[in-house]
This record gives C-alpha cells, sequence and structure tokens, in this order.
C-alpha cells in the first residue's frame, strides 16, 4: 500500500470516533497531508503565497473556492478510472463533481452522523422524495439515501415518485412508526398542499432547495407551509453536497449541528481571510475531514453566521457581484 492510501485508511479510522477536543488537531494534520498531496490544494496555496509550516490553527488554513469542483480534478490521491458524484446541474452550468473514494467509508461515516441525533436508522421506515436526484444520477445524496434505505427495516421504506395519495397512505397506515419523510424541498411542497397528516413520530425533512421548480423562498416560509400539512411536526433539515463527505442537520428552527467529522466557519464578505466570531453574517467556511482524498477546507457560496457550540445558520447565497469581486479562483 502506497504511504498515501495508507494515511487515508488510517486517517480515516482515526475520524470514525473522533471528540470534538481532538478536532483542531485532526484538521492540521489533514491540512498538512493535503497541502502536499492534492495538487490543485497546493497549487492554490503556492499562489497566495501561504507557508504551509506557519498553519498552526484552524482560522489560518486557506480554504478552496468550492468553484474549483466544477473546472478541476480535486484529489489528493491518484485514481484510475475514477468516478464521481456530480451535483445536481440545475443552474444551466458545469456540473460539481467530486471524485469518489471508498464508497463505504462515505455511507458509514454519515450513518454515524445520523445516528448521533436521530437514533439506529433501522427503527425508522424512511421515504426518500428524491424524484430529480433519481433522475440526473450519480448523487452523493441518492447513494447516502439508497444506504439508508438498505439499513431500515421496514418493508415500506424506499425511493417514492411525487404521490400524494401514496404517501398519504403509507403515513396513515404506519402512524405509530417512527417514520422519517425526506424529500428535496419542491417534491415536499407539492405533495402537501391539501394534506393534514397527524403523526407524531413523523419527521419531515427537506434538503435542496426547489432546483428551478419554482421561486426560491426562504426556509421559514418553506416550513411554514409544510407545518400546515403536517401539525405534529417540527420540520428538519440537512445540509450537504456534492463537495462533501459529511452532512450536517437541523432539528428546527434553521440552526444546524454538523456530524462529527465536519465543522464550519464564517468568513467576511470584504476579506476572504478574515474569520468572523459567531452572530456576524458572513460566508460560509466548511471543513469535512471525511474529505480525505479530496480537499477537506471549502470555501462555500452560502451565506450564514456561526453560533455557539459549533451551530450555525444557512441563510441564503453569496451575490455573483461578491463572487466576481475575489480574486481568489484567479490562477
Amino acid at each position: 500500500m502506497s504511504s498515501v492510501k495508507l494515511f487515508i485508511s488510517e486517517y480515516q479510522n482515526k475520524i470514525a470516533d473522533l471528540k470534538s477536543e481532538d478536532f483542531e488537531n485532526a484538521a492540521l494534520e489533514l491540512f498538512a497531508f493535503q497541502a502536499k498531496n492534492c495538487p490543485i490544494y497546493s497549487a492554490f496555496i503556492k499562489h497566495l503565497n501561504i507557508s504551509i509550516s506557519k498553519i498552526n490553527k484552524i482560522e489560518n488554513i486557506p480554504f478552496l473556492p468550492i468553484d474549483f469542483f466544477k473546472n478541476h480534478e480535486v484529489s489528493s490521491i491518484k485514481i484510475k478510472n475514477p468516478k464521481y458524484f456530480l451535483s445536481s446541474g440545475t443552474s444551466h452550468g458545469t456540473r460539481a463533481k467530486h471524485v469518489i473514494y471508498n464508497e463505504s467509508f462515505y455511507h458509514i461515516n454519515a450513518q454515524k452522523g445520523f445516528e448521533k441525533i436521530y437514533g439506529n436508522l433501522n427503527d425508522y421506515l424512511i421515504l426518500a422524495l428524491l424524484p430529480n436526484y433519481l433522475d440526473q444520477g450519480d448523487s452523493s445524496l441518492i447513494s447516502m439515501m439508497s444506504y439508508f434505505l438498505k439499513n431500515s427495516k421496514h418493508k415500506e421504506s424506499r425511493f417514492i415518485n411525487i404521490n400524494k395519495d401514496e404517501i398519504e397512505r403509507v403515513l396513515i397506515q404506519n402512524k405509530n412508526q417512527k417514520t422519517l419523510l425526506f424529500g428535496v424541498s419542491y417534491a415536499l411542497l407539492s405533495i402537501s398542499k391539501n394534506l393534514h397528516i397527524p403523526h407524531s413520530k413523523l419527521i419531515v425533512m427537506e434538503t435542496g432547495g426547489m432546483k428551478g421548480r419554482g421561486k426560491e423562498i426562504i426556509r421559514k416560509t418553506l416550513h411554514d407551509q409544510l407545518s400546515l400539512a403536517f401539525p405534529n411536526n417540527q420540520i428538519h433539515s440537512e445540509y450537504g453536497m456534492t463537495e462533501l463527505y459529511s452532512q450536517a442537520y437541523s432539528v428546527g428552527n434553521g440552526i444546524f449541528k454538523p456530524i462529527h467529522s465536519m465543522r464550519v466557519l464564517c468568513r467576511s464578505l470584504q476579506d476572504p481571510f478574515e474569520i468572523l466570531p459567531n452572530n456576524q453574517s458572513g460566508a460560509l467556511n466548511i471543513i469535512d475531514l471525511a474529505n480525505t482524498h479530496s480537499c477537506a477546507f471549502i470555501a462555500s457560496q452560502d451565506l450564514g453566521k456561526t453560533l455557539n457550540n459549533n451551530e450555525f445558520t444557512v441563510d441564503g447565497r453569496v451575490s455573483q457581484a461578491a463572487i466576481r469581486g475575489c480574486n481568489l479562483m484567479d490562477f
């Protein structure tokens, strides 16, 4: 086994049960590895004239703009005939791609993160309402949900189409069963019209926005509308993306908690190297230690703020003007 593969294997084992107090040291270790072994990240750091040896806290780590995943191979390991997770491609532009390495690790990491918040997967009936992801294929979300469905012991667990009558039937017949209805926002809105399901053991979890099927709406408005159909339930949210191997979850009120392998910082829109304190709005920088094989340090285009206890909010998207004003992509 090569030294790169050995590092990745040992590191993945290390973060399986990572404690919060060990996160920073683990992040610095991974940064040193990826700064050397991920060619595009290494070139980015060199372009910024940053000394790798002087990075001694996570706030000083340079974050790779997320658009690099659209136009470059972001990988710390050479893979013969690689396969990729692809983004949904709703903006008529180039789809982001994330090289797949050890997909079983991705599945297990996602399961551990989910179960720390929601308990055992096999206790749930799971309905996955993700029609556009299924149509396009090559989705990290479909990969994760396929694995979740396999680990659900309930016979009704499956991917399901936008079929209000069928969803209503399953939910009503299983009103005493712990149930997860996991769906993209526009599909949940579509089936929720004139629906009223009093199901106290149901979790309704939205993700992914409107995907071009309607005007984007703020999360509170979305949740208010969904709550009319599911009056006994807070509406939960999942935050994930093609470029990540980890997820974050909100159990209500739009406040997200990242799983054990993920942490979020907030950067200034005026100075992308300035990390803001809690409760100040900016753009979100994401550390995903499960991205051991690619790049774990990503400057996203999401707006939000960090809160206490490693929680954060997602409040919108960085404007195109702000993106164009940042020269970090220009090399």
